[in-house]
């Protein structure tokens, strides 16, 4: 019983119902003591002596059988100071054997309630072991759902870390793919800003060299008309046709999206309206100049006949030689001065045509440099579409990614703005319109005050589970330190503070360790513990090492115990707990660095695996083993 409330003693649990429990169990044992040593007692007072019942109680009930009384006969018939009459002798023997038969009476009745008593103490006892048993089984289960909340405690807070590593490592990923890609396209959007103003730059040069090239050719155009006007009609109709063609001009240049569409045709147009013009300029100057030959040449005729009149008048009326002389002077001179014009006219001519060729060469040029334009336009075009395409889609998409791993609320106006498509469109300003539109519709500081939210939100929660996980970890260094100063009877492990007693085997007598269906853990003879063992009839120790040893029959020196072979058995090295180093140092335990993470230390007894139970093969001979 003192060895059954030592392991009572040695549970390891400072909860209060425990301590309560043990108690009522110590208190029931002391009732069961003092009921028995109580019944010990009245049998010694009522039937035999002291001795007898010390020896053996069964003794008792020999001694109060009816054949243990004819020996008192017998010797009470042997005695001298009876040595009478056979009548009176007769007459005394019969007294005394009525009085040994009414004691005998006495004595069965006496024995029949004793016996009642002795078995209504036996269903008592029977009882009260079933008590015992529900109690140890209620200990059993306690003990399971302690060791299930243990397990409970320990996966959630390796769930608890796990979360919360990697919480914080999808926090910082998004975080540098954000500003990753924010970067990106940061450096896209200066780009293609960059090009855009190359370009524009480009254009407004080259539209301003047109505009200047253009107006150069007006003037020189106009000259031609000035010209022209005054030679024929032909001229005047074809410098009105230009000066149409050139209002038409001004016109397109000032509306120039439709310049970029009717160009090609238009410069068609005109040159084949110019080759059409000039072949009529041409021809009608080549008529008028073979008319106004042939005007010449009569003129000449008409001239020469006139000359010839004229002199022929002169040579009447003035004297030959003056008359000659002023006659040839005058006829020379006009037709000088004929023959002057006409050669201004062919050389004015001449300068206007090769200026016409000049500057129709030049707009060759220029429809040709402007159809490239137009080329490296649609291609820049077409690059910059999809260019906005990509940028939408990777910007949904991040967004998406975002809103996925962190799990943010978004409305449904947000979503249905997130899946509007990029239409197509050929006008640039329509493009980029929409493309601000589209970005601009949402919200980025209402996007980036949820993921500042959610962030806090977690980062509040983590500091809500780093106290949980203090508080616990409190529990738990509490439990430790109590723990470290019970003793064990079971699941032995290195630290524990264990009680070890002598057995009986007969070979060695070795000392084993106090436990509960742990049997085989026998006291290691060392220079600290031979003298305890030698003086002392139980040992308090810490467990200093643990070695394990399986008996084999082949090698006898395996098995200096006597065990079953197979039987596997261990030894225990152990020294004083009271001056134990293990005791006075207290336990490291991690720092925290983060939010909540967990470090649990590696002596936790409940985190190393616990030792299967071995079969009481071999533990008939041996004590202070109980089974449960």
């Amino acid at each position: 019983m003192q060895h059954l409330s030592l392991s009572k003693r040695g549970l390891g649990s400072s909860n209060e119902p425990d301590e309560q429990f043990l108690d009522l169990l110590k208190n029931m044992i002391q009732d069961m003591n003092s009921m028995k040593t109580d019944f010990l007692v009245y049998l010694k007072t009522n039937f035999t002596d002291m001795e007898t019942v010390k020896q053996d109680p069964s003794k008792v009930q020999r001694s109060l059988s009816p054949p243990l009384l004819r020996p008192t006969v017998v010797e009470e018939s042997q005695k001298p100071s009876l040595a009478s009459s056979p009548a009176s002798s007769i007459f005394s023997v019969i007294e005394d054997d009525k009085k040994l038969v009414l004691e005998n009476k006495d004595l069965k009745s006496k024995l029949t309630t004793a016996e009642e008593e002795v078995v209504s103490l036996e269903q008592k006892n029977q009882e009260q072991a079933d008590e015992i048993s529900q109690l140890k089984e209620t200990i059993k289960l306690l003990e399971n759902e302690r060791d299930e909340f243990e397990s409970h405690r320990k996966s959630f807070l390796n769930e608890l870390k796990n979360k919360d590593k990697t919480a914080d490592f999808r926090i910082a990923s998004v975080e540098e793919d954000f500003n990753a890609k924010l970067n990106d396209l940061q450096y896209e959007l200066e780009e293609e800003r960059r090009m855009k103003k190359n370009l524009e730059i480009e254009h407004q040069s080259e539209m301003k060299t047109l505009q200047t090239e253009l107006e150069a050719h007006t003037k020189t155009l106009e000259e031609i008309q000035a010209i022209h006007r005054s030679e024929s009609e032909g001229h005047t109709r074809t410098i009105r046709q230009l000066q149409q063609d050139m209002e038409k001009h001004s016109q397109l240049k000032e509306e120039h999206t439709e310049l970029q569409r009717r160009f090609d045709q238009l410069c068609q147009d005109m040159d084949t309206a110019i080759q059409q013009q000039t072949r009529v300029m041409v021809k009608r100057a080549q008529d008028d100049w073979e008319s106004k030959n042939e005007e010449l040449q009569n003129i000449k005729r008409d001239h020469d006949s006139l000359c010839q009149t004229v002199r022929s008048l002169l040579k009447r009326f003035m004297p030959q030689g003056v008359d000659q002389e002023l006659n040839q002077a005058s006829l020379q001179s006009y037709l000088g001065g004929f023959k002057e014009q006409l050669e201004v006219f062919e050389r004015e001519y001449d300068v206007a045509k090769e200026d016409l060729y000049i500057t129709m060469q030049q707009l060759s040029d220029l429809v040709r440099d402007y159809t490239n334009l137009v080329e490296v336009h649609n291609e820049w075009k077409v690059i910059a579409s999809r260019m906005a395409e990509k940028l939408e889609d990777f910007r949904k998409n991040m967004i998406f990614e975002i809103v996925n791993q962190l799990q943010l609320p978004m409305d449904e106006e947000e979503l249905n703005i997130l899946q509007k498509k990029l239409t197509p469109n050929e006008d640039d300003t329509a493009v980029w319109n929409q493309i601000l539109q589209l970005t601009s519709s949402i919200n980025t500081q209402k996007f980036v005050l949820k993921v500042h939210k959610r962030v806090k939100d977690n980062y509040e929660q983590a500091k809500q589970y780093k106290k949980e996980y203090r508080s616990i970890k409190e529990k738990y260094n509490r439990l430790c330190t109590s723990y470290c100063e019970k003793i064990a009877f079971r699941n032995f492990q290195t630290g524990d503070i264990a009680l070890f007693l002598p057995t009986r085997n007969a070979s060695g007598k070795p000392w084993a360790a106090f436990n509960i269906n742990a049997p085989h853990y026998f006291l290691k003879s060392t220079d600290n513990m031979a003298s305890q063992m030698q003086s002392r009839d139980w040992i308090v120790a810490r467990i200093v090492s643990i070695t394990e040893y399986t008996a084999n029959a082949q090698h006898p020196e395996s098995n200096p115990y006597g065990l079953a072979d197979g039987i596997k058995y261990y030894f225990i090295e152990a020294e004083n707990w009271r001056h134990s180093k293990q005791h006075s140092k207290k336990r490291q335990l991690v720092q925290d660095n983060g939010l909540a993470s967990v470090m649990i230390p590696p002596d936790d007894p409940y985190q190393q695996q616990k030792r299967p139970s071995l079969g009481p093969s071999s533990s008939s001979s041996f004590v202070h083993s109980y089974s449960s």
